[in-house]
């Protein structure tokens, strides 16, 4: 949510300053007191700037200042540090950048324009009037080319993509990267390693004597492409329905966004190949995959197991998966302590929120049921990397494609790309076993 800064009291005491000055120095200003005066003029430029910027839509967190006293957005920053596409994304040594946030306007880094319909009905019922406004806005060359339907304006689309990021699992924790074409590179370092104490793939401290020579070392540059890729949602409804109840049409939009974000988990975390969709959490090389203890159980050896597993880095953002069919089992998983000891709860309760060994519990019905791989996963999704093209993700209507029978259509399409920013799993520099930002149950 834009948040406006209330710069009215600083603008005031600025102000106030400035104009004690003049009032001190009527005739000629010295030196430390014009210095002091051009601080405080632009100390209110740039306050003035913050304010418009924040009330156009730009995020406070998006906001810099360069050495020269300019105020521009971080996506400007990025450009000018020289990034080919995008900016570096965490290295694959976790949790060294912030992840950005997750509504539309955020991502996409605008608002979307203002329509002049007041409401995702209004513009239904236009519709199912032939009204002239909606041809005009949305005619067959700018709706659906070969069925002349008609594209929905892209503030709804807006509206129930940030209302559906809240259902979701992946979209909210991940990194989500605006792509304004099919295809974004971004760079970023190998750090899959710290093998021989070596860093980035070449980066390594080095200690010498009085006069010896320095070794040159050159880190290890590696480029990540996101590749748009294409998902379809498509429903049909009468258009008596539509004409007796405009607000069916909303409902159907509400109802295809979340579908949309159900779709997105289930690729993100378990089903995704990278073959025309997003490459999976499960299906990931970067995966580390832990031998289940007992036969169609969770243990609480396989909890400790895979947490020994998850690089240290990862941990404050990790969050435990499972099937909501593993509720009532870990409820009910103790630790025995000697033979006639006291048993100690795995899984602890507080206000309806559940941890187990330090991390929060999510329990969802998209990722395979109790006892299969994958039943359990231990994810830091701050390391997974979900593209979405901003022109690739539209929402339209048609009452042609099912002219005979009378019905119109929804077609929901989205290009959207996901994957690990790990390359591989991470080799310590102890060589014990390796660590990752993803650790599941086989």
């Amino acid at each position: 949510m834009t948040t406006k800064l209330d710069v009215g009291p600083a603008l005031h005491q600025m102000k106030s300053r400035m104009e004690a000055i003049i009032a001190e120095h009527p005739v000629s200003v010295p030196r430390a007191a014009q210095a002091e005066f051009d601080s405080c003029l632009s100390v209110v430029n740039l306050l003035q700037k913050v304010e418009t910027a924040t009330l156009a839509g730009v995020q406070l967190n998006d906001l810099n200042v360069t050495p020269d006293g300019k105020l521009i957005s971080r996506r400007q920053t990025q450009s000018q540090e020289g990034y080919e596409s995008g900016v570096a994304i965490a290295e694959d040594a976790p949790n060294t950048r912030k992840r950005r946030g997750h509504t539309a306007e955020e991502i996409f880094g605008q608002r979307a324009p203002k329509s002049q319909w007041k409401s995702l009905e209004h513009f239904m019922w236009d519709i199912t009037q032939g009204s002239n406004s909606v041809r005009m806005a949305s005619g067959s060359s700018e709706g659906v080319p070969s069925d002349g339907g008609f594209l929905i304006p892209m503030e709804f689309v807006f509206d129930n993509l940030n209302a559906s990021v809240e259902k979701e699992i992946v979209r909210p924790r991940c990194r989500v990267e605006g792509m304004t074409s099919g295809q974004k590179t971004i760079s970023t370092y190998d750090d899959s390693t710290h093998a021989g104490g070596t860093l980035f793939g070449g980066l390594k401290l080095q200690w010498i004597a009085e006069g010896e020579e320095i070794k040159f070392e050159v880190p290890k540059v590696r480029q990540m492409k996101l590749f748009a890729k294409k998902g379809v949602i498509m429903v049909p409804a009468t258009n008596e329905l539509i004409a007796d109840a405009p607000s069916f049409a909303s409902g159907v939009t509400e109802r295809m966004v979340t579908a949309l974000g159900f779709g997105l988990d289930y690729a993100s975390l378990v089903a995704g190949t990278g073959g025309g969709q997003p490459l999976s959490v499960m299906n990931s090389p970067s995966t580390i995959t832990v031998t289940r203890t007992t036969t169609g159980k969770i243990v609480y050896h396989d909890l400790t197991s895979m947490l020994a597993r998850l690089h240290p880095g990862c941990y404050s953002n990790s969050v435990w998966i499972f099937p909501i069919s593993a509720l009532a089992p870990l409820n009910e998983l103790t630790i025995p302590i000697g033979v006639a000891g006291a048993f100690i709860k795995v899984m602890n309760e507080s206000n309806g929120e559940y941890t187990i060994l330090g991390r929060p519990v999510i329990f969802t019905e998209k990722t395979p049921s109790l006892g299969n791989a994958g039943d359990a996963m231990l994810v830091d999704l701050s390391q997974y990397v979900m593209g979405i093209q901003k022109d690739g993700f539209r929402l339209d209507m048609s009452q042609h494609l099912l002219f005979k029978t009378d019905e119109s259509i929804w077609r929901l399409v989205v290009r959207i790309d996901g994957q690990a920013a790990w390359v591989s799993a991470f080799t310590p520099i102890n060589n014990g076993p390796t660590l990752s930002w993803a650790v599941v149950l086989q």
